[in-house]
């Protein structure tokens, strides 16, 4: 949702933006909610309807040209609501706006059940360092690892993870590699020169194909391609954790 409305915002630079979300249906243990946003701005070709889903497509050249951005938005968007057995409706046309709609089912909460994320005094898997520029990211990723017992902080840019691993030990890097001023290969590499031994770990949405001299020069512990599966995503980081 949070993506979809990045998107409105980055593509409506004058007009409006409404996020609607509303119960459609109900059972005695679930709700299915649909969640709809809408925006006034530039709009989309009904041609580009499919493969503005796809990974890293923007649509048109001039879209791209004119926005930039890594072109997954919507293609992790796709990938999470499949997850939940949904998928993403789009109206639009050219110059007139855009409508992104999904619904998903939620089971209902109640006061005397407890979730597993309040589980306290249980042993930490492990000290991770995140390092990414997108706030989302950083949310979604910290509050995943958290689900398995890891304690995470994190890093907004490559110059705070530097100082972080030089003041604190941890036990694994997760590093993205688009970010600003400075990227995560000289983030990475200024974190060797400094004689740190934590294992670096690459979680990133560029091609590895398109930049394998630089995964190569860097030479990370591994490298996790978003969108990721939970499970592989976790199964990598005990082995790099496991292996320092």
């Amino acid at each position: 949702m949070i993506n979809l409305l990045n998107n409105a915002n980055k593509y409506t630079s004058n007009g409006k933006i409404s996020l609607d979300i509303k119960l459609t249906k109900e059972t005695d243990d679930n709700v299915l909610i649909r969640f709809c946003i809408t925006d006034t701005g530039i709009g989309i070709d009904p041609e580009f309807f499919e493969i503005i889903f796809d990974k890293f497509q923007h649509g048109s050249d001039s879209i791209k040209e004119k926005y930039g951005g890594s072109g997954v938005g919507l293609y992790i968007v796709k990938h999470f609501l499949s997850l939940h057995n949904s998928e993403i409706i789009v109206n639009s046309q050219p110059g007139k706006g855009a409508s992104f709609s999904f619904s998903i089912w939620f089971e209902k909460v109640y006061k005397n059940k407890t979730s597993p994320t309040m589980l306290t005094n249980q042993k930490i898997a492990g000290k991770v360092l995140l390092v990414d520029d997108n706030n989302v990211n950083l949310i979604v990723t910290k509050t995943l690892l958290e689900t398995k017992q890891y304690y995470c902080e994190t890093a907004e840019n490559g110059f705070e993870a530097i100082e972080k691993v030089k003041e604190k030990t941890y036990d694994l890097i997760l590093m993205d590699i688009m970010m600003p001023g400075i990227n995560g290969f000289e983030t990475t590499q200024k974190i060797k020169e400094a004689n740190i031994q934590t294992p670096v770990v690459a979680l990133t949405a560029v091609d590895v194909n398109q930049n394998q001299e630089d995964f190569d020069r860097v030479n990370f512990a591994a490298v996790i391609t978003k969108p990721f599966i939970p499970d592989e995503f976790f199964d990598i980081v005990k082995n790099a954790i496991g292996r320092s």
